[in-house]
């Protein structure tokens, strides 16, 4: 039966290795963000503010290169404007507060998720300084998720060129009769398709395909 529906569906591989290339990669980018989140230091808003050139209230893309810059870091201008977009989930080409913790905060260590969100509610810790850790932290963070920008680019253009892919047909693999795709019918499509993933790897991947935050 499995070889039917590959035969079926030339392009089924790839579209498996999308998920199970950006599960990797998100797991890796999860270690990043507590490191980050679990330094004595660290401030959630003293970091946005460190950034934040002009004191502005958001982030826009020259913030994130004069960022970049200043750590001595070369990048593609292009892929970091996507990596922003990523997290942009009002589309103003800029990241607000909100945004900006959806980049940083772990989304699996529950503990440190709620110790950095009560950090933001309090404004506790707050006039922190950033030490030179905390930023090469967030260096590390920036340039991995412009990685998994390039490694799903270029995954996703094996998927377009596969022989006989339509992107109505990828979507009814996933979600079979539901109208919309959702937590619980990736994560049985990609169990199904033996990608081992739990809960916590369905929702991190859920996030950023969801740009309308629904």
């Amino acid at each position: 039966m499995e070889s039917r529906i590959n035969a079926a569906f030339p392009w089924l591989e790839a579209l498996i290795s999308y998920f199970q290339s950006l599960k990797e990669i998100d797991d890796e980018i999860e270690q990043i963000r507590a490191s980050l989140c679990g330094k004595t230091q660290f401030s959630p808003i003293s970091l946005f503010s460190h950034l934040d050139n002009n004191n502005k209230s958001f982030l826009t893309l020259n913030d994130f290169t004069s960022f970049l810059d200043s750590q001595n870091s070369s990048f593609d201008e292009l892929k970091l404007r996507k990596m922003i977009h990523n997290f942009d989930k009002d589309n103003d080409f800029s990241l607000n507060l909100k945004e900006f913790l959806g980049l940083i905060i772990p989304r699996k260590n529950s503990a440190l998720k709620k110790n950095v969100c009560s950090m933001v509610k309090s404004s506790s810790n707050n006039n922190n300084d950033v030490t030179p850790e905390i930023t090469a932290n967030l260096k590390d963070l920036i340039l991995r998720e412009m990685d998994l920008v390039k490694e799903l680019d270029q995954i996703s253009g094996k998927i377009k060129n596969s022989r006989l892919f339509s992107t109505y047909e990828a979507f009814l693999a996933i979600v079979g009769s539901d109208r919309y795709l959702t937590k619980s019918n990736l994560y049985d499509f990609l169990k199904k398709n033996n990608v081992m993933i739990d809960d916590g790897d369905v929702t991190q991947i859920m996030f950023r395909l969801d740009t309308d935050n629904d």
